[in-house]
């Protein structure tokens, strides 16, 4: 068992979750990416994703996997959030911080739940036609590894991350492949549709979720209301969720095209198209994820200090 959240006491919404991270091999994160070359990833011929299972100094420590930092930080704000008034009337259970789990203790069953980044512009991604993007991206910054430190410091703070259920083909998991690339805008519109009963599979990815999902998420009611519910429990609403529905990544209020890839919001996202960002979106994409994540920092923020 990690600690008792009656001795956490200090959080902040600047505190980079990152700085304490270490992998099984011991290598520490930032180490480890000042000895990245950032600038040209994919010809050098290894992968920077965050994996705490290998020992290759290059590789990046998995704050989800690695930090027991973040999930005190992750104990103590939901449970701060559990005991806010307007939350009193739903069947959330006691927030329990088990090393680098969190366990909503539900009746005579644990829920088990980790840790996820929501945060990711694919800079580090090394297939398909991002490297060719992200190299285009590197060429408008004088130091392009600079941009990407500050980037890192800030998505791993703790507007950057939320909880879903552990096991076996998660959420967690499926939504890092097609059709959402680790797109949590598209994640989170699933998970919306599912909350309204949306449910073929074309249509609904992830509606075919376990028992373990549907346990977590009927702890919030059904139907818009319940995705309302979940999605102002997890600071989501007036950053990520507006009037109830997902706002788009890709959206460009500048464009005059308001439909498709460039609707406000995704209530009718077409899950068979790219989800990536192509090059002409991808400044976009950042400005979105960026400001999405200052704004729940605001959110989270307001909950620690029991506003």
């Amino acid at each position: 068992m990690g600690k008792k959240i009656s001795d956490i006491k200090d959080l902040s919404i600047t505190e980079c979750l990152v700085d304490n991270c270490i992998n099984d091999s011991g290598g520490n994160f930032w180490n480890n990416f000042s000895e990245l070359n950032v600038d040209d990833v994919k010809s050098n011929g290894y992968s920077v994703y965050y994996n705490s299972k290998y020992s290759d100094k290059r590789s990046l420590p998995d704050p989800d996997a690695c930090s027991e930092r973040l999930y005190e930080f992750h104990g103590v704000l939901w449970e701060k959030q559990r005991k806010q008034t307007e939350f009193l009337n739903l069947n959330i259970p006691q927030i329990v911080i088990c090393q680098k789990s969190i366990w909503f203790k539900l009746n005579s069953k644990n829920i088990t739940l980790g840790s996820d980044s929501i945060m990711n512009i694919y800079w580090h991604r090394t297939s398909g036609d991002m490297p060719e993007i992200m190299k285009k991206i590197s060429q408008t910054k004088s130091n392009y590894k600079e941009f990407i430190k500050e980037y890192l410091k800030k998505a791993n703070t703790i507007g950057g991350f939320i909880l879903f259920p552990r096991h076996a083909n998660s959420i967690n998991q499926r939504r890092g492949r097609k059709p959402f690339d680790d797109r949590f805008d598209l994640a989170l519109e699933s998970i919306r549709r599912a909350f309204m009963n949306e449910s073929f599979s074309s249509y609904n990815p992830l509606f075919n979720i376990s028992a373990e999902d549907k346990d977590f998420f009927r702890m919030f009611g059904e139907g818009k209301a319940g995705f309302e519910k979940y999605a102002e429990f997890f600071c989501l609403n007036g950053s990520w969720v507006e009037n109830g529905k997902v706002l788009n990544l890709l959206y460009n209020d500048e464009n005059k095209d308001k439909t498709g890839r460039n609707a406000k919001t995704l209530d009718e996202w077409d899950f068979s198209q790219e989800p990536l960002p192509n090059s002409a979106e991808w400044w976009t994409f950042y400005r979105n994820i960026m400001n999405r994540l200052d704004a729940r920092n605001e959110q989270i923020k307001e909950v620690i200090e029991g506003k």
